[in-house]
């Protein structure tokens, strides 16, 4: 159970590095630097490579190493098809489903997104973003919904990493704030279809600022 434990650590530790760009796509992964910045053995971080490859986020190249993914364009309207489809379903759940509690917990993400989009904190912002779509997600208390929107939205949170946005559309701090609050609003309000066009109109977002 001991080195279980070290091997999820070790999981966490590293795919928090993919995930906040310490780890760059492409980027060559070197377990033994890996295993000593993180103070582990190179068992657990191997273990826990393993897993990151299963899951996508690393590949390896036979006499060449273990590298960060790159996703593809393609790869990623994918990813952003099947959120689009999950999430406006959640949404929906979550707004027969809330608790009070969970509501002012969900404002307070919000306002952690907001202050981080204030201040230009891009890493704090995909952190909290990616939070507050989860947490809708687990509020319909539906496991399996859960699991899958809390992998893609890792996936996002990765594929923002890459260089294949449109710098040439403009997606504001305020247009982002105003489409996390209407969704906010309208969970507040049990209003499930405004939910519904809300979130909708969030996550089809990435679509406007993919490269053509």
């Amino acid at each position: 159970m001991k080195h279980l434990g070290l091997k999820d650590t070790a999981y966490k530790l590293i795919k928090d590095r993919l995930l906040s760009g310490k780890i760059r796509p492409g980027e060559r992964i070197r377990e033994d630097l890996l295993a000593e910045e993180i103070s582990m053995s190179r068992t657990p971080v191997r273990e826990a490579i393993n897993q990151l490859s299963a899951e996508g986020y690393v590949y390896q190249i036979p006499r060449k190493g273990i590298f960060a993914t790159e996703i593809s364009r393609e790869e990623l309207m994918d990813i952003i098809e099947i959120r689009v489809l999950l999430e406006t379903y959640a949404v929906k759940i979550c707004c027969r489903k809330i608790t009070e509690e969970q509501l002012n917990e969900l404002e307070d993400i919000f306002n952690k997104l907001k202050y981080a989009l204030l201040n230009n904190d891009k890493t704090a912002y995909g952190i909290y973003d990616g939070l507050f779509h989860k947490k809708i997600a687990e509020y319909t208390r539906n496991k399996k919904l859960y699991n899958f929107i809390n992998d893609i939205e890792d996936s996002v949170v990765f594929c923002r990493r890459m260089d294949i946005y449109n710098i040439r559309h403009k997606y504001t701090e305020e247009e982002s704030i105003k489409q996390h609050e209407d969704i906010l609003t309208a969970i507040k309000n049990r209003d499930e279809e405004a939910a519904f066009e809300a979130m909708g109109k969030n996550t089809k977002e990435l679509f406007n600022r993919m490269l053509y």
